[in-house]
This record gives structure tokens, C-alpha cells and sequence, in this order.
């Protein structure tokens, strides 16, 4: 039967995400918290046994509309493995269609190829594939890059940046809006602006001398929008920063540094691995549109 997920459910639905997530600890860590507030899930259980779950989160897509991204995990190890699939993601589609949903993302790990011609046989196409990485070498040799951390004066030229460097990478992939600084609505602005207030202690500016050269983000143990201003690529300021960044971590007492990156982006895959970081999962995310 499936039916909503109860608190004792837990450990099972962790289980059951890890099949096609392959979590990391911090992962772990962060479903299970979320877990104790979300109530967006269905499970399949046997005999009080559970088997198989599924979830969603949804978001307004400025160009897609109503959008979802769907994860579908059934137990591997279960006779009726396609089965249990089949029945819960049919329970999933309609609560989407009672949603109105138009955009529905998936992913799966690459080490299980099921999910690909699971999805492709509802309709979904590939997308993009994304790389979770891991560090847990010593520290990086010291340079001459100074940072500070972000401030609202920052704004402007922050976002301007961030949306050029990331414009080439999100048009390959065919991830609109293109440019993430494209909506310039007063509306936009602000909310940016505090959504980038609540980070400042976390973003860093480094320079060298008097010159902006690139930001890191910290989340957690995450390194994320990590970039060099667009004038001041090919001078091998990546290395630079990303190395300040990952002694910035270890001084934080990080148990871990985590880093991603999508599979398109084969130059910044190198600098990571040449960096000391390993790839612990790679995710394929598949893509549908519904039409009216």
C-alpha cells in the first residue's frame, strides 16, 4: 500500500534516498532535518515494511512555470523492485497533475541505470549530469590574495559577475534564465539583496592588490559560487582562490569540504581534482514538460 510517511519512517526513506543518491554524511544529516518538517511524502510499505518512497519539492520557474523536481527511490533488493517504481511514481504523477505542475526534474545516480529508462519511458529526456566532490587533504600552499567578506556596497558588481561567468555553462545546459542577474526589477533587486545580507559573513571578495578578482561562498561544508570576474580569467586566479578558500574551511574546523560541479564544466573539473578534491557521486538529472 502506500500511503503518507509517519515519523518512524525515517531511517527507511534515508535508506531508500541513498539507493539512488548515494548521500554523503552531511547529506544524511540535512534530509533528516528536513525530514522532521516535511510532510510532502508517500511511502510504499508491505507488512509495515517500507519499500519504497517518494517526494517532491515545487518552485514558480520564471520562463517553465509551476515547477517540481521528483525524486522515486524503491528498494533495490526487492523482488518487485520495477513494480514498487512504477506504483509509486504513478502516485506521484498525480499529485503533480492535481498541482498543475508543467516542469518536473528528476535525477538518479549514474551507477544505477534503471532510473534512466524508467524516466525516458514517462516521457522525461536527459539533461545534465553534476558531480559531488569531497576534500579531506591538508592545507594549500599560502599565496598573495587578500579577502574580505561581502558587503551590500558589493551588490552590483557581485551580481553582474556571477551572472556572466555562469552564462556560458547555463546556456550548454539550457538552464534559463541564462543569466541569474537578468531580472533587474526593483522587486528582484531586493530580494536578492537580503537573500545576499543573510550570507555576507559567509561570501568572500579576494583581490589582488586593489583588484577584484573572484568570490567563494561558504554553506555549511560547501564551497559553492565559486568564480572568477570574467575580466580576469585565464590568469589563473581560480587555483588561488579556490586554495585560500579550502585552508578558510580547515581553519573553521570543517570535518569535511564538499564541492560541485556539472559535468559540462570539464576545466573547472580538472582544477578540483588537481586540487586534491574526489568525486564521491555523479547525479544525472532527466527533464519533462507537460503541455496543456
Amino acid at each position: 500500500m502506500i500511503r503518507n510517511y509517519q515519523s518512524q519512517d525515517i531511517d527507511a526513506i534515508l535508506k531508500l534516498m541513498d539507493y539512488q543518491w548515494s548521500m554523503s554524511a552531511l547529506d544524511h544529516q540535512r534530509k533528516r532535518e528536513e525530514l522532521s518538517k516535511e510532510g510532502n511524502i508517500r511511502v510504499y510499505t508491505e507488512n509495515d515494511t517500507v519499500f519504497g518512497m517518494w517526494t517532491y519539492s515545487t518552485w514558480d520557474h520564471p520562463l517553465w512555470g509551476k515547477a517540481a523536481h521528483l525524486t522515486v527511490s524503491a528498494d533495490i533488493d526487492a523482488e518487485n523492485f520495477e513494480e514498487i517504481a512504477a506504483l509509486l511514481y504513478e502516485d506521484a504523477n498525480q499529485k503533480l497533475i492535481e498541482e498543475n505542475i508543467r516542469f518536473i526534474m528528476t535525477g538518479y545516480d549514474e551507477t544505477r541505470p534503471f532510473y534512466h529508462d524508467f524516466y525516458a519511458s514517462k516521457g522525461y529526456s536527459p539533461w545534465y549530469g553534476y558531480s559531488s566532490l569531497i576534500y579531506t587533504q591538508d592545507r594549500q600552499p599560502e599565496n598573495t590574495l587578500t579577502f574580505r567578506t561581502y558587503c551590500e556596497e558589493d551588490f552590483t558588481d557581485y551580481y553582474i559577475a556571477l551572472g556572466e561567468c555562469f552564462t556560458p555553462m547555463r546556456q550548454a545546459m539550457d538552464i534559463p534564465p541564462y543569466n541569474v542577474f537578468e531580472d533587474r526589477s526593483e522587486e528582484r533587486i531586493v530580494k536578492l539583496k537580503e537573500e545576499m545580507n543573510k550570507s555576507k559573513e559567509n561570501i568572500f571578495m579576494f583581490y589582488d592588490g586593489d583588484i577584484w578578482v573572484g568570490s567563494s561562498l561558504l554553506v555549511e561544508e560547501d564551497i559553492d559560487d565559486f568564480f572568477v570576474v570574467p575580466a580576469h580569467m585565464g590568469k589563473g586566479y581560480g587555483k588561488l582562490i579556490l586554495q585560500s578558500t579550502i585552508n578558510m574551511c580547515i581553519d573553521r574546523k570543517f570535518v569535511n569540504i564538499y564541492l560541485g560541479v556539472v559535468h559540462w564544466n570539464t576545466k573547472a573539473k580538472n582544477l578540483y581534482f588537481n586540487t586534491g578534491f574526489k568525486e564521491i557521486k555523479s547525479i544525472k538529472y532527466m527533464r519533462r514538460f507537460i503541455s496543456e
